[in-house]
Parts: C-alpha cells; structure tokens; sequence
C-alpha cells in the first residue's frame, strides 16, 4: 500500500483501498490540474476530492478548499463528513468551518482550513456582491478562491446560462493561482466541453470495469418500472414493509398526498411512521426532520417507513429506500431521486415513475414530455450506463442552447460588472449572474410585525406569483417590507415585486411542524423570532480606541506578512501565480502606504479635534491612526458630527502619496504589479471614488522613518489638480484596460490588507 492507499483506508475505516478513479482524482490534483470529475451515486466522489487535499495539500499547493454546494440544505451533510475526515488526519488540527446564509459562521472565508458553502456564496463574493455583507466590504471576498482548491459538487444543478457559465468565467480569471474540481453525476457532454475548453480541465470518470467493482454499483439492483395514472396513496401503500419514498414536483402536491396517506394509514389501522420534507419549513424543524429521516433511511435504518419529499432531496441527502415513488420530471432530476433507491451495497430496489396531476411545474412541459417518452413501457434494469445515455440524449441539445453565449462572453460580462462595482460605479446586485432567485420572496407568518426587521423571525422562500394569487383571491393577505425599512399593507400585485420580505396575517397562512407553511388556509402559529446572523460590516461596531499612525502600521504590516506566509507558502499557487519572488514585498509595501493618506495635515487637524472632544486635556504629539470613537454611541455619533474641520476622506491621498513613495522607494516595480498595490490601497475601504487631497503633515516623514527608514523627503504641498488627474489616468485608469493580468494581484492584495486592517485593528482594541 503507498502512503495515500493507507490513509484513504484510515478514512474509510479500514474497509477499502481508494478506488481506481480516487487514486487518478487524487494524482491529477497533485498535478495541480483543473478537474471534472464524473461517478454514479454512492462511488465516493466527496472522499475522492477531500482525500488529496487532507493528504497532501502542499502538493496541491493550496491552502483551503472551499466546498461549493447548489443548496445550502445540502451544506450540512458534507459539512459533518468533512469534519469526521478532517479529524483522522493532521492530528484533528485541520478545521472545518460552514458559511451559509442561515449559518454565516466563516463570512471571509478565512476560518476554515476547508469551507463548506453554495456557489451563490463563492460567486457573488468573487463578483463584488457578497451576499450577507455590506456594501463597503465589496470587495473582500473577491479573491477568496486565490491560493486555494474550489470545488462544485452536483454542478449539473447549475443553471447552464447563469451560475455554470458565471463560475467558468469568474474561476477563469484565477486559472493562475486557483485548482477547481467540478463534480457531477449527470452532467451533459456541452458543459464538459465548456471547462475544458475554458480552464483545460481533465475529466476524470468511472469506467465500465471499475463500476464492477465498485459495491454501491455492482452489487445493488434498481429496477425503473413506468407507471400509470398520476400518483396516488394507494400506490405509496402497496409495498407497506419496506422504506418507501416519494417525491412530488410541488410542495403543495406533496402536502396533499401525505394528508391523504396518512388517511389511508388511519383507515386501515396501520402503524407506520410518516415524514414531510419540503422547502417550506422553518428552519429549527427542517433540520429535526433531517435528522429522523436519515435515522430511518440513512444506511443502518430499518423499515417499515414512509418519506413524503419534493426535489430537496435530490442531492446531499444520504437516503435510501427500496421503493421509490416519483412524478415525471426532466430526466437528470429523475436520475438523482433515483440514487436515493438501493443506495446501499446489497441493496434492491423499484423506482415507479408516475405521471403528473396535469400540471408540469415548476418544469417546462417539454422536459417532461421528452423524459417520459425516453422511459421503456416495460420495466427495465437501470445502469449508470443508460441513465448516462437517457441524461444525455434529454438535455445535451439544451445545454448547448442554454450555454451557447459561453463562458468567454460571459467573463466579458463579469469583468465589466467587477470593474463597475469595483471603482463604485454600479450599485445593484449581482445575482442575475448567478440564479434567477429575483422571483422568490422570504415569507414569514404575524399580525403584528411592526417595529421588527424580517431576519428576526424565522420565515420560508415562496415564488412570488404564489403571493400575488393569494392577494387576488382573499384580498388583505398581510404587509410587504418596504425598501424604506418599514411594513406596508399590502395593496396591489406589484407592490410584492419591489420588496424581499412579506408577514402574512395568520388568517390566510397555516404553519405547523408536521405540514409546514400552507397559503389560503388560516392557522394558529406565527413564525418564531430568532437571533438573526451577524452581517459584518453592519452596525453596531466595535468602539476604536485612539492609536498612533506608526503603531497602527506597524501592526497591520505584522498581520500581512502574517496572513502571507500561511496562504503563499513556498511553491504554492500563490507564490507560483503572483509571487515572482516579490509578492512578500508587494503586501509589505501596501500594509506601510494603506494609511499614508491620513498623514494629511488637515486629517491630523481633525483627528486632534475629534480626540479632544472625548478627552479635553488631550495634547496632539503623535500622529493618529484612529480616535476614541464608539459607532454604538449617539453621544459619540453627535459629537463627531459637530467637529471641525470634517474628517477627509484618505484613501485616494495614501494612493496618491503612495505612488510618490513607490517611484522613491522601488523604481524598477513593474506597471501593473504597481497598480495592483496601489488598489489595494485605494479600495481597503471598499471605496474608489476620487477626493480632495491635502498637504502632508510636517512630521509625517519622522513618522514614516520609524517603519522605513530609507523614506526620502515626500512633498508636502496639497498637488495641484492636474497632477491629480494625470495619477487618476495613469495609475488608476490604466490597469482596468488589462483586467485579466491586473486584477488576481490587485483582488488578492485588497483583500490581504483589508483582512489584516480588521486584525490589527481588533488586536489593538482587545488590548487598549
């Protein structure tokens, strides 16, 4: 056995060598190759991709994988079989940490030494529209892949011309510094053809002979038989011993059989334990579902059992049962619920495939159509071969359409909206990139919400046309959540469109554990409050404490190198992709100038003003960086309010001084590795927009000795305004006109000094 053999074994409990595709996944990201990586249910690929990196990851290169998941309903499974495996490696010191919406516990990812979150996460940060942080931490996430491995799990479940063709484009332009695995069961040749063309990606697949040996594969039997007439509870209760599930298309369908089956149940006296799954729980109850569900239907449940779900099961969920239940749907959903049937080595199992109610949604009636034709009128063995062969004669034709801008057009695309956003030139969001979530809306139930905010109670996502029939038939349904941060009635079907969140009234919505949220009927429970998850960059901040400008350098320049050494570690991605023996220089160099602007004489004026309004015997000697201020505090806020002179702005003048010190202090530093310091500097706030700038301090060049003592003699005069017009063309205008080669240094260096700004800031707070 070689080295990685054994601890594949150790990872699976001694039970197995790595299969033969494992063994190749694992060498070809040693290889520091960009992979697709194609395997039925149940062959290990979450093992097959986590095994090398908690191997090996310096021979990767890398120092986090982040973990890309299409739902963040999936996200907790993987998380805890992470944990479990990160733990029998590295002595248990690798950490795994989950970042979500509902669970925002690693909203830089920097926590982590692997990250579990949803693509939504990964590419709305790497397109500078984080979701859940403010808007002047646009950018911080930006480089989040850089230095690191990214992998998409189930990216079949991408949607081709949105968030499949977006994460091309946006890994594309890390393809330098950053290794992705793309993994999938039933992807379509069209989108294989896109990553590698796009990123050279190699596709690693289970062939014919090592299914054979496989036990999830060779060793279980799953039958498809075509049913007729829509599904029904007598259908669901003709196999009553074993583990049925049953999936449904709609949440209000699958509500509606599992009142009807446990009528059934009832009638004939049957003591069978049944489960509802679907979208629209809240979350404490989702997640007590979850885990009675995989205590029945996990590998080591035992029947008899009955599981009522929709398509939120379709992935993640490790689920078996011997007889599955499901309405027509387009074919690659149809073959995921079918790897939740005989999941198990030795296991056999049916998949009775049913027609519809008459009503094709959420699908197109196409999709449907073409599927169910696709389907043997007699029953028939199902293989990964045919399912692979059914997947790609359904949807290879429509992926290629869906997809055919590809993913060059679409980097163009994410370019410009990076560029804009960057330099504050666009203000909406990102999401049309990545999902067509613009027609849901977050639902909570109450009559009375006023005076409190949506994330302060637990609440579901429902399509908005659900909303809009319900004010057409009941009339005074609830309020909508204005985008002036107040609840208005609800008054016309439009008014849902413009708004996030609603509060239905409890007479048009019915919640309870067992059903979930129900509209059109009236009920007792209203939505639970809950504390809602911290959204960096939102208020309250913590209090600064007053800190020179030399100590507040010198502290952030710590913290750099700090941050530098863990993730550029020597022939890593990093150091391979932006270093060329100067990227330790180059974050030095942008944590000494990310300041420089508050050297400004008239800063200094202010600082001493604003420090004296807290401590009036306060004496102006050193140099500041920050002043006693807490944001939490309406006197605070008051009193900064009236001080005079008003605080500049200083980034635009530490770029701008900055530029000066870097012609002095390294004259030979290429173009654009210049520019990408000097953005960092500009945007450490978030901010691009040009300001006035002043005249230095007389004693910021002793201030500056004490870090560099090589600083020459630096202008103090305020420049004059086509001096900073010309910095504006050539150091600010310049690099956006080569995106692609400026921009992984210059996210990367934002997002090092804007992480090491926050640390040393903390740090030196904790210790005032």
């Amino acid at each position: 056995m070689t080295g990685y053999q054994k601890f594949f074994a150790k990872l699976s409990d001694g039970s197995h060598k790595p299969y033969s595709y494992q063994e190749r996944v694992a060498e070809a990201l040693w290889g520091r190759r960009n992979l697709v990586v194609r395997a039925p249910t149940g062959c290990g690929k979450t093992k097959a991709v986590l095994g090398p990196f908690l191997f090996g990851r310096e021979r990767i290169g890398a120092a986090r994988l982040i973990y890309a998941l299409p739902l963040r309903t999936l996200a907790q499974g993987i998380h805890e079989e992470a944990r479990k495996l990160a733990a029998l490696c590295n002595g248990g010191t690798l950490t795994v940490t989950i970042q979500t919406g509902e669970q925002p516990n690693d909203p830089f990812f920097t926590r982590g030494d692997i990250i579990v979150t949803t693509y939504d996460q990964v590419l709305s940060g790497m397109l500078c529209g984080p979701y859940g942080l403010s808007a002047r931490l646009n950018n911080i996430n930006a480089a989040a892949v850089a230095g690191n491995v990214v992998v998409f799990d189930e990216f079949h479940l991408m949607e081709p011309a949105l968030a499949f063709l977006t994460g091309i484009a946006c890994v594309s332009l890390f393809a330098g510094v950053t290794r992705s695995v793309w993994m999938t069961a039933t992807a379509t040749s069209p989108l294989v053809e896109q990553l590698e063309d796009a990123l050279e990606a190699v596709e690693v697949s289970v062939t014919d002979e090592e299914m054979a040996t496989i036990p999830a594969v060779a060793q279980v039997e799953r039958t498809l038989v075509k049913e007729a007439g829509p599904l029904a509870a007598e259908a669901v209760l003709r196999y009553p011993e074993g583990r049925s599930l049953v999936v449904l298309n709609q949440v209000g369908r699958a509500q509606a059989i599992y009142r009807e089956v446990r009528a059934m149940l009832e009638s004939k006296e049957l003591d069978i334990p049944v489960e509802l799954l679907h979208s629209r729980f809240f979350a404490p109850d989702r997640q007590k579902k979850q885990e009675s569900i995989l205590e029945r239907f996990g590998e080591k449940g035992k029947g008899p059992g009955i599981l009522i779900a929709t398509q939120v099961i379709e992935a993640g969920l490790n689920l078996t049962c011997d007889h599955l239940h499901t309405e027509i749907c387009p074919m690659n959903a149809l073959v995921q619920r079918a790897g939740r049937c005989a999941r198990f080595s030795g296991e056999k199992g049916t998949v009775h495939v049913h027609e519809t109610d008459g009503s094709a949604l959420p699908y197109g009636e196409q999709e449907l159509t073409e599927a169910w034709s696709r389907l043997p009128e007699q029953g028939t063995e199902l293989s990964p071969q045919k399912v692979l062969e059914w997947v790609e004669s359904c949807h290879a034709g429509a992926d290629r359409r869906k997809a055919g801008q590809g993913w060059r057009d679409r980097r163009k695309e994410c370019e410009e909206l990076i560029r804009k956003r960057v330099q504050k030139a666009a203000f909406g969001g990102v999401s049309h990139l990545i999902r067509r979530g613009g027609d849901e809306v977050r639902v909570i139930v109450h009559d009375h919400p006023n005076g409190r905010m949506p994330n302060g109670f637990e609440g579901v996502s429902m399509y908005r046309d659900r909303i809009k029939n319900l004010l057409s038939k009941h009339g005074e349904i609830g309020w909508a959540f204005s985008p002036e941060g107040v609840w208005e009635e609800i008054g016309n079907r439009s008014q849902i469109d413009q708004v996030y969140a609603v509060c239905l009234k409890r007479a048009v919505a019915c919640y309870t554990d067992t059903v979930g949220l129900e509209l059109g009927v009236a009920g007792e429970q209203t939505s639970p409050g809950r504390d809602p998850p911290p959204r960096p960059g939102y208020a309250p901040l913590k209090p600064l404490q007053m800190e020179s400008w030399s100590a507040h350098t010198k502290n952030v320049m710590v913290e750099i190198q700090k941050r530098v050494e863990q993730e550029a570690f020597r022939d890593g991605l990093l150091e391979r992709g932006l270093g060329e023996g100067q990227l330790r220089e180059l974050v030095r160099l942008t944590g000494f100038l990310h300041d420089v602007g508050k050297l400004q004489e008239r800063w200094q004026k202010w600082a001493e003003s604003a420090q004296r309004s807290v401590d009036a015997g306060y004496r102006h000697v050193a140099l500041l960086a920050h002043t006693d201020f807490d944001a939490g505090s309406g006197e605070d806020r008051e009193k900064a309010r009236l001080i005079r002179p008003c605080r500049p702005a200083h980034a635009m003048a530490s770029a701008f001084y900055g530029s000066l010190l870097l012609g002095l202090l390294t004259p030979s530093l290429a173009p654009l590795r210049r520019a990408a310091c000097l953005a960092a500097v500009l945007a450490h706030h978030g901010g691009w927009a040009q300001s006035e700038i002043f005249g230095l301090d007389a004693r910021s060049v002793e201030a500056m000795r004490e870090l560099e003592p090589a600083i020459p003699e630096v202008c103090g005069e305020a420049p004059r305004k086509s001096a900073q017009e010309r910095f504006a063309m050539q150091e600010l205008d310049y690099p956006m006109s080569r995106f692609q080669e400026w921009w992984p240094l210059a996210s990367y260096l934002i997002r090092t000094l804007r992480l090491s700004d926050q640390r040393a800031t903390e740090e030196a707070n904790t210790n005032a």
